[in-house]
């Protein structure tokens, strides 16, 4: 079977692809498989995929002990994530087998080290599929080396724009035949994705029926979804898997109440932007008082804000969303990069417990309220 787009990425990430999906194919109905994502549209889409494949091929008495799929709210493989899968497998009846741990859209970087040397510690077999860019040592991800499959477009000179939910759906069709065709296009659209991949799974889309805004409809809904629900739910796998017709009904509704939270938000940030710079343009937004508890989110909360911002202006934008002990960034700039900046950071602020991590362009920064200042300070130096 052959991918549903020519990519260059996919054929250099091949032999990869094939590992997982035998070493998948291997533990189906014989050991215990554990799928841990990011609690976002990305990494449901793909977890979704391959969960359904999983599932089609498994006996019903096997199920409940031989797959189990749980989503992540850090963007990183945390020791609290690696606690709660590693003790829920010694519970169960069927501990006594190796367990196959499958990471999605999260895992890449030295952050997700521990909690993965944790769980093979444990016996589990690891596989990775994730396109944040990766932790190098020496030229190497630090992390292929502990685990038994490592999926990342950076390690074979790809990016981003190759997502996690995009090779989980590739991979899940490799794992039983099914019609996910439409699934590539809904994570590379809800992550931004530009470029020939993701035009090429927005064509196969369309050939199913599915238009860039049913695409971009659905990608909204499931994000919005993922922020209330943060477990697993059937209306996830409804909304990504029901029949054409079911899906746009279901998301016309979820997406009108989406429009109606994201304009409030709109506003009220606006009031709250500062605005600095000539050719480039920073804008500090306090979003410490609108998303607490409520939708949209920090980081959905300084997307709309770079995206509004960005029609305004024609200058490079740098949008700060900043809370009391983060701050999220969404920007432009060129040769701008999230986690080279949190390196800085903790170089430089050695007791502010600098954490965070996401793509070049886009991504959160935690750290002690003590410090928050300085953080800012520097972000503002590095942006220059």
């Amino acid at each position: 079977m052959k991918y549903l787009i020519e990519s260059e990425t996919l054929k250099k990430l091949d032999h990869r692809i094939k590992k997982a999906v035998k070493l998948i194919k291997e533990s189906i109905g014989n050991n215990p498989i554990i799928i841990r994502h990011h609690s976002d549209c990305d990494g449901y889409t793909g977890a979704v995929a391959i969960e359904t494949a999983i599932d089609n091929k498994l006996i019903s008495r096997k199920k409940w002990h031989y797959l189990k799929r749980s989503p992540s709210r850090a963007p990183y493989y945390e020791y609290r994530d690696a606690f709660w899968d590693i003790s829920n497998h010694l519970k169960d009846i069927s501990h006594e087998k190796i367990p196959l741990l499958l990471i999605m859209d999260l895992g890449s970087t030295d952050q997700s080290l521990f909690a993965i040397k944790l769980a093979k510690l444990y016996g589990f077999k690891v596989i990775v599929i994730d396109h944040h860019q990766p932790t190098f040592e020496n030229g190497k991800a630090i992390i292929e080396k502990h685990t038994d499959v490592f999926i990342n477009p950076y390690v074979v000179g790809g990016d981003s724009n190759l997502t996690a939910g995009m090779i989980g759906a590739e991979i899940s069709r490799f794992i039983k035949k099914q019609p996910v065709h439409h699934l590539p296009a809904i994570a590379g659209i809800a992550d931004m994705a530009e470029g020939k991949d993701i035009e090429g799974y927005l064509n196969v889309a369309k050939q199913k029926g599915y238009s860039k805004k049913l695409i971009t409809s659905i990608a909204r809904c499931i994000d919005f979804q993922a922020y209330y629900i943060n477990a697993n739910s059937k209306m996830t796998h409804d909304l990504l898997l029901s029949d054409l017709k079911e899906q746009k009904v279901k998301a016309f509704l979820i997406e009108n109440e989406i429009k109606k939270l994201e304009n409030e938000a709109v506003e009220k940030l606006k009031a709250l932007s500062k605005i600095s710079g000539s050719q480039k343009k920073i804008i500090q937004i306090d979003v410490s008082n609108i998303y607490r508890g409520s939708y949209p989110p920090q980081g959905k909360s300084t997307g709309l804000m770079f995206r509004y911002y960005e029609k305004q202006f024609e200058e490079k934008i740098l949008v700060l969303g900043v809370n009391d002990s983060s701050i999220t960034i969404r920007t432009n700039f060129n040769d701008f990069d999230v986690n080279e900046l949190i390196e800085k950071l903790r170089q430089k602020l050695k007791h502010g417990a600098i954490d965070g991590g996401g793509h070049e362009v886009a991504g959160t920064i935690q750290f002690a309220a003590s410090v928050k200042n300085d953080v800012l300070r520097l972000i503002k130096q590095y942006a220059k």
